[in-house]
């Protein structure tokens, strides 16, 4: 025997008819309270009347008139809205009632209605949504995923906390034990000593064709892997195989073009490292993709990693190649767009994001080629969103075969911290391992930073030379 599905009853969408009045009747006897509850629309309001009246009353406030009755009804009048809003007699009706004196009580209590009845909505569209074929699945989850979001945000800001609450949540967190240890970031002591990268940064990585971008990423990843601790990578311009071999190649110390072409296998020594290696990763909560990908997508894959996997680093490569159409149809305004997103997502999930960027050629004049942060090509919210930016440089790279004080910078590096809005900026002396493409301390003990991050030394101007150096795999 079948159950109809025509006799079930019907669930009465969320609402509080009691709470929406008793707003509106405050807001209409003050309207200096409406200043109390500057998040409220008048469609957050399940009676459509009561939401009029609401929005009316807004105006009002708005153009600086006077609050009461007869303004409200003229207000409603001039919009074309009296009839919808019930008229004189639902206004009365608003101004008799006795319930509830708490404003900021009855709004939360609003919104949260508001907010279940867009969860019932989102579920209910994403549901339709999903038997359409002619829609691409990615549309369909992408949509509701930023609708979700905006009804999110709603939740934070009604349930935010008083001052004191996060005075007492900063007192708790500064006291968790090991907050005295430095995240480990590239596992260089100096770097991660200088950059202190604590949890709602937004790092940007850039440097010249060469320069070793993907092999810091991967230096990242190999950090990770150490801690046992969940990372994601997206890359545009390495594949996932690329990604994976160099990562495998950091952890085993097996040379990634012996790897890439199996010409290990008559090393036992190396065999073992690279199972080890390989069951290492395969073991492990590191994220790695590629391929193409638009702003809100990335932003979506961050959410749900971090809520999923408990993942909070993030590491994209590279700002040009995110698709930020689904932001502006000017590529700067997106990029710009997609990087002040990335900023308010980082503090909003309490997380890392490392995003790669491109340079301006302008840095090829200055001694030692060494860039600074006016030639991060492209709009200047890529130097103002970041709280932290690594310039990478190696002169060797660029021709430069010695210092200044006439040792060899082959297989040497430097990484520029030249922005760090809670700490300090310098330059980290590093080896540059190209074989199996992982950046190194150097010599921690006896070589000392340059901490005021100008980046120049006594060498004179010189000639690139890319000629004689492949690009690091």
């Amino acid at each position: 025997m079948g159950i109809s599905i025509e006799k079930k009853t019907v669930q009465a969408m969320p609402a509080d008819i009691a709470s929406e009045k008793a707003i509106v009747r405050i807001v209409l006897s003050d309207a200096k309270r409406l200043y109390d509850v500057p998040r409220l629309n008048g469609w957050h309001f399940f009676d459509e009347r009561l939401g009029r009246m609401f929005h009316a009353i807004k105006r009002l406030v708005e153009a600086n008139r006077p609050v009461d009755s007869l303004t409200l009804l003229d207000q409603l009048r001039k919009d074309g809205e009296l009839d919808t809003a019930g008229g004189a007699k639902a206004i009365k009706g608003v101004i008799a009632s006795t319930y509830g004196s708490d404003l900021k009580a009855c709004e939360e209590i609003v919104l949260q209605c508001w907010q279940r009845r867009e969860g019932y909505r989102i579920g209910k569209a994403l549901m339709e949504e999903s038997l359409n074929p002619e829609m691409p699945a990615s549309d369909v989850f992408h949509g509701a995923a930023s609708q979700v979001d905006m009804v999110v945000n709603y939740v934070e800001d009604a349930s935010r906390v008083s001052t004191a609450d996060k005075v007492n949540d900063f007192i708790e967190y500064i006291n968790k034990p090991g907050r005295e240890n430095v995240f480990r970031f590239l596992n260089i002591p100096l770097a991660d000593k200088i950059a202190d990268i604590e949890k709602g940064s937004l790092i940007v990585v850039s440097g010249s064709t060469g320069s070793g971008k993907s092999s810091l990423y991967n230096t990242i990843m190999k950090s990770q892997l150490d801690e046992d601790l969940p990372c994601y990578s997206w890359s545009g311009e390495n594949s996932e195989r690329a990604q994976i071999n160099r990562l495998l190649a950091a952890d085993s110390k097996v040379p990634a073009k012996e790897i890439k072409k199996n010409l290990f296998n008559d090393d036992p020594e190396k065999v073992e490292a690279f199972n080890n290696a390989t069951q290492r990763l395969s073991e492990s909560k590191i994220f790695i993709e590629s391929g193409s990908v638009s702003g809100d997508q990335l932003i979506s894959k961050i959410r749900f990693l971090h809520t999923t996997e408990d993942c909070e680093l993030f590491l994209i490569d590279r700002l040009e190649l995110v698709n930020v159409s689904c932001f502006s149809n000017s590529v700067e305004e997106g990029r710009g767009e997609l990087m002040a997103k990335l900023r308010t997502l980082v503090v909003d999930l309490d997380i890392r994001v490392v995003i790669a960027c491109q340079l301006r050629k302008t840095y090829e004049s200055r001694p030692n080629c060494e860039p600074e942060i006016v030639d991060l090509k492209g709009t200047s919210a890529i130097g103002d969103s970041a709280t932290h930016i690594f310039l990478l440089t190696r002169p060797e790279y660029h021709g430069i075969m010695e210092d200044e004080n006439g040792h060899s910078t082959e297989g040497r590096g430097k990484i520029m911290i030249v922005k760090n809005t809670e700490g300090e900026i310098g330059d980290v002396p590093c080896v540059f391992n190209k074989e199996i493409t992982l950046w190194e301390a150097y010599d921690p003990d006896e070589v000392e930073s340059n901490w005021n991050g100008s980046g120049i030394s006594t060498l004179g101007t010189v000639t690139p030379n890319r000629s004689s150096e492949p690009v690091p795999f």
